[in-house]
């Protein structure tokens, strides 16, 4: 491509030099507001400080709810407790698997591919709970979530 010739160029003059702008005056300056007349009478002095009550005696222990009754935080049943952490561990087994979990119960290979899992989760429900709980009725509320959560609905452990 031909470069054309650089003698058609007008040169521009730069434009004027623009004067400084000055800076805005400062806010004017607010006079402090008038004193107050002293007054004809000392003020009088202010009383000590009341001592604080004694701290309550402490509460009597409270008997556990039953099942059902008013949830109170911190002061959960052990047995209520052992079922939601079952379903909670089971629930995780689906959410860290899900492609397996969906593979497992269309070709009815659950129970041998989650083998591993559940002896893990297991263990750390027993660990949760102790072992006096798992091997008593927590046993029951794993099976139940095993069944009701891994397997939706099946009765397949």
């Amino acid at each position: 491509m031909p470069v054309a010739p650089l003698d058609n160029i007008q040169v521009v003059p730069p434009p004027p030099p623009v004067a400084p702008v000055a800076p805005p005056p400062p806010p004017p300056q607010r006079s402090a507001p008038p004193a107050a007349p002293p007054r004809a009478t000392p003020p009088r002095p202010t009383p000590p400080a009341p001592r604080p009550a004694p701290p309550p005696p402490p509460a009597p222990a409270a008997e556990p709810t039953p099942a059902g009754g008013t949830f109170r935080f911190g002061k959960r049943d052990p047995t209520d407790k052992a079922k939601r952490l079952a379903r909670v561990l089971v629930s995780d087994m689906i959410m860290y698997n899900a492609e397996r979990h969906r593979n497992a119960l269309e070709n009815g290979t659950l129970v041998k591919d989650f083998e591993e899992e559940i002896d893990k989760s297991w263990k750390e429900f027993v660990d949760q709970v102790g072992a006096e709980l798992a091997d008593g009725p927590g046993r029951e509320f794993w099976r139940e979530a095993l069944n009701d959560v891994l397997a939706k609905g099946e009765r397949l452990f």
